[in-house]
């Protein structure tokens, strides 16, 4: 949008709220945004609900009953922006410090900088107050930094005190920068009259935390966190929201009495979304009720845009339907027992872990409008992928669990790439884990592909012995200590054997072409899911220095596979923050892999996570 269409949006109080389409459509903000703007956001007229509050406990049933044309319907409904005052925002002296043009601050909610006429500091900033639910001014919702407005950003959040950043951008995408780096990469950095400095960084799978020193002058230092998510895909959303909930959680661990400044590129599409959530949650926790349609209708009244489109609309009920299951679920060293003692209390017909089972298996059992068919797919297309899901199906011991594409492990040949193998992240990595079936007599190969080119480093085997009289499960291993066993191209060479408590260890030399690849091999004896005995394993399979990848393996690549490396995800998790929720652990391993820790078994599997 250019600046008289902006003027025009809020020229009469009458047009804003009516019935009628007086805004723009989607055509004219497409012709009107500049290339680099933000997300679209779609022009939307107000016409009162009768009511949009939903009980906590009916959330789940109400977001099943509901397709998407639901939400897109009350999406538009939200008007975009409001008949308030922007001047100073587009005033000329200050339209170059706003990254894009169609995203300025309203008057009445922008933060005020302390103007300093000597060094030439004015007062403007792309940067707004946000009311939380609580009424007060919870967050600041801030554009990221462009070149122009750097030094006025690290200066606000030197005047705010500010305690938390969230950043939920990366400072390139797709090629264009969308925030400058506002902390040194090395050593420390002035912005205008303040010095950054960066203390700590601690870097997890899909963030990173770091602590940082802002000193100015002979003033006393100033020391604040900053939260930086890097898997929120510009103008999309995340695959799941199990990520995002853990990260949500990491931010609220600690409380802060000052606004939590929240920025992607332009303050309002990630930003909106993560504000509403936080008010969402808080409003769940204060009433048993939540209500998506106000709670975005009451942000757009402090910055314009919030929330800039219905994927993210949509999105935010995921989000905040995972957040909710999560609510109270975390759990420390020592009190995991209380926590299965209270588990164990029944509700009705059902006991809590039950009830939070059933739960944990519909979130992530639900249809998954990403995965259906493309209607534009022409004729040859879907004649190619016929044949090709024909081909892949063939790799499958179970075709029903075959992997989503944007999960599975992708091998390097581009005509034969399909291996039945997902990638599990860990407490601290995106894909040093991976799931995958005992190997079919035609996939063998594959199986050793995979080994030499993901470099693993570990291999742990489920059910090898159990399988004799399956003909589905290939041999893949030498017989004995210092024979070979040979598959055209691959040779694998025993290279020594060890009895654990629990299987058995080898050491191999994999040789692929013309290279080599060692790593180690444990065949477990596990047939039941006896807690002591699962232990020792799991703390066995912890006890080895990996270097590489660790391959999980089972019959089908979950039951066994999946809960030895959800165990192994806990443990470390527990150990490292002394906290954790075994529900998101376990969510975010179903979202990729639903068949994963599967039944109840009189609630054995589940309790098997619980007592660790």
């Amino acid at each position: 949008m250019d600046l008289n269409i902006v003027q025009r949006m809020t020229a009469k109080k009458s047009d804003l709220f009516t019935t009628e389409q007086n805004y723009l459509d989607e055509k004219d903000i497409a012709d009107t945004s500049s290339e680099d703007s933000s997300d679209s956001c779609v022009s939307h007229s107000a016409t009162p609900l009768t009511t949009t509050t939903i009980n906590v406990k009916d959330l789940q049933t109400f977001l099943q009953s509901k397709p998407r044309e639901y939400f897109a319907r009350q999406f538009k409904l939200i008007p975009i922006a409001q008949n308030v005052t922007w001047d100073v925002g587009l005033s000329e002296e200050n339209r170059s410090k706003n990254r894009y043009k169609d995203i300025v601050t309203y008057d009445h909610s922008r933060v005020v900088l302390i103007r300093n006429d000597e060094e030439n500091e004015e007062d403007y900033i792309n940067a707004s107050y946000i009311q939380g639910f609580y009424g007060d001014n919870r967050f600041i919702a801030s554009q990221g930094p462009n070149k122009t407005m750097i030094n006025d950003f690290v200066r606000m959040l030197w005047e705010q005190k500010t305690k938390k950043v969230v950043m939920l951008t990366n400072l390139v995408e797709y090629g264009k920068t969308k925030c400058e780096r506002y902390w040194p990469g090395k050593g420390k950095s002035m912005f205008g009259q303040i010095k950054v400095n960066v203390i700590s960084t601690q870097t997890f799978a899909d963030y990173t935390v770091r602590t940082m020193q802002l000193t100015k002058g002979d003033e006393a230092a100033h020391v604040l966190t900053q939260y930086h998510f890097t898997s929120w895909p510009d103008k999309n959303v995340p695959i799941t929201p199990w990520s995002l909930v853990e990260f949500y959680h990491k931010v609220y661990l600690s409380p802060s009495s000052v606004p939590t400044v929240v920025h992607c590129s332009a303050g309002v599409g990630r930003t909106g979304t993560f504000i509403a959530l936080c008010n969402i949650m808080d409003q769940a926790k204060e009433t048993g009720k939540v209500d998506f349609f106000n709670t975005l209708s009451k942000l757009r009244q402090d910055r314009i845009c919030m929330i800039q489109t219905v994927e993210q609309y949509v999105f935010l009920h995921k989000f905040a339907r995972v957040a909710l299951l999560c609510m109270g679920t975390f759990i420390t060293q020592s009190n995991i027992s209380e926590r299965v003692v209270d588990l164990n209390k029944r509700i009705n017909s059902m006991s809590k872990m039950e009830e939070e089972f059933s739960s944990l298996c519909e979130m992530c059992h639900g249809p998954d409008e990403s995965d259906s068919k493309n209607e534009n797919m022409t004729e040859a297309d879907q004649l190619y992928q016929n044949v090709k899901c024909a081909t892949e199906q063939k790799k499958d011991r179970f075709p029903e669990l075959a992997p989503k594409d944007c999960y599975r492990v992708h091998l390097s040949d581009i005509n034969n790439d399909y291996i039945h193998a997902v990638y599990i992240q860990s407490y601290t990595s995106r894909d040093p884990n991976i799931l995958t079936q005992l190997p079919l007599p035609n996939t063998v190969v594959d199986f050793w592909k995979c080994v030499v080119e993901k470099k693993i480093s570990l291999i742990v085997t489920f059910e090898l012995d159990t399988s004799g009289n399956d003909k589905s499960v290939a041999q893949y291993l030498p017989d004995g200590v210092e024979q070979y066993f040979l598959c055209s191209p691959v040779k694998v060479q025993s290279l020594s054997f060890k009895t654990l408590k629990m299987g058995e260890e080898r050491k191999l030399n994999v040789t692929w072409k013309s290279g080599h690849h060692k790593v180690t091999h444990i065949k477990t004896d596990l047939k039941d899911l006896d807690p002591r005995k699962l232990l020792t394993l799991i703390n066995q399979i912890r006890s080895y220095d990996v270097q590489g990848r660790t391959m999980f393996v089972c019959k089908n690549g979950s039951t066994f596979s999946g809960l030895a490396c959800t165990l192994v995800t806990l443990l470390d998790r527990l150990d490292q923050e002394k906290l954790v929720s075994v529900p998101l652990v376990v969510g975010s391993v179903k979202a990729i892999r639903p068949k994963v820790i599967d039944n109840m078994v009189s609630e054995n599997q589940s309790k098997e996570i619980h007592i660790f």
